[in-house]
């Protein structure tokens, strides 16, 4: 597949990019909900390996909103600082891989621009896409928007938003990034894998940022799993946020009986479980449309992704765990011609 570079909007002069010292070379780019700070630590255990603190930047990123308080410009117009920005690498000339996360990188349409701003920081950076089953991920958006009080809608709400449709379309926005980057600097893993076989999903990875394995690399490294969501969230907390306003709210709590107004509390404060709801209508739904797109990302990567059981359905053949671990770093890193297949496990 041939792609092409096109030019990119400046936001900071490039010759300030340009006196980076050493300017991060390594993004975790997405996809939301699968396993991106799970990831980012575990890149942090490796010697070589700096990742940034806070982990989401959102330096690359237009939106004030997903910048995080550490690179934002003295002068407090919401602009990001590069001098700030660099900081939070302190430290990062001794180690061969600068890196940060931002599943924000990964949410096309509805943020834009990060590709080309990315390529004009470090065309020679390496971009780590780690997905999971499109159906599960879309579904775990949905409940973790709920907890924020992002969404206030029912789940049915999968069958009539883009957002949760457009995250896991996931050749969508690995295509942003291959106008830009060669295919051989984007690296797809799962989050299936990493869960399964941990110490040699994580292997293959350092493997192919051409680094040695880490001391102390087994599973029992890479098992603690980072910001999951709550087995249970709250219920409509936006609606009730409204229901406080209106002045017969007031009134009602006045005249209703006590036992009657603890009822109505407990409806609407409590909490739901979300394995108690029946989700079958929007998985039916979910699976149709992400079919597609797993099976162009198969052939965009050159491997199939059928560890991925609430897509495919019951009965869908999962891989067998690898036998070995990589124990040596592979050669230098080369780029191949463009048609080739993404590396990925």
């Amino acid at each position: 597949m041939s792609v092409g570079v096109n030019p990119a909007p400046q936001r900071v002069p490039i010759q300030h990019y340009d006196s980076c010292d050493m300017k991060p070379n390594l993004f975790v780019i997405g996809a939301m909900k699968s396993g991106t700070s799970s990831l980012h630590d575990y890149l942090q255990f490796h010697p070589q390996i700096l990742m940034s603190t806070p982990k989401e930047t959102g330096f690359f990123d237009d939106n004030p909103g997903h910048q995080c308080p550490e690179i934002r410009h003295p002068d407090g117009h919401g602009r990001p600082s590069l001098e700030r920005y660099l900081k939070l690498f302190s430290g990062a000339e001794s180690k061969t891989y600068a890196g940060e996360s931002s599943t924000y990188y990964t949410k096309w349409p509805h943020v834009s621009g990060v590709a080309p701003r990315l390529y004009q920081f470090n065309p020679d950076a390496r971009l780590v896409y780690i997905v999971r089953d499109p159906v599960e991920r879309a579904i775990s958006e949905y409940w973790f928007s709920r907890k924020r009080g992002w969404e206030s809608g029912p789940p049915d709400q999968l069958r009539r938003a883009s957002k949760y449709w457009n995250l896991s379309n996931y050749p969508m926005q690995v295509r942003q990034y291959l106008k830009y980057f060669s295919q051989n600097q984007l690296y797809v893993m799962t989050l299936e894998e990493l869960q399964r076989a941990p110490a040699a999903t994580m292997g293959a990875l350092f493997t192919w940022l051409g680094l040695e394995l880490p001391p102390g690399h087994a599973d029992e490294r890479y098992t603690d799993r980072k910001n999951t969501t709550d087995a249970a969230v709250q219920r409509d907390g936006a609606v009730v946020n409204k229901l406080r306003k209106v002045p017969a709210f007031g009134y009602a709590k006045r005249v209703l009986p006590v036992k009657v107004r603890e009822a109505a509390r407990h409806m609407i404060n409590g909490r739901i479980d979300p394995n108690s709801v029946d989700m079958t209508e929007n998985i039916e739904f979910l699976r149709e449309m992400f079919t597609p797109f797993a099976l162009e990302l198969e052939e965009l990567c050159g491997r199939q992704f059928r560890e991925w059981r609430t897509l495919w359905g019951p009965g869908a053949a999962i891989p067998e765990r690898p036998e070995t671990v990589p124990t040596a770093s592979p050669e230098p890193h080369r780029l191949p011609s463009e048609a080739a297949p993404l590396p990925a496990r």
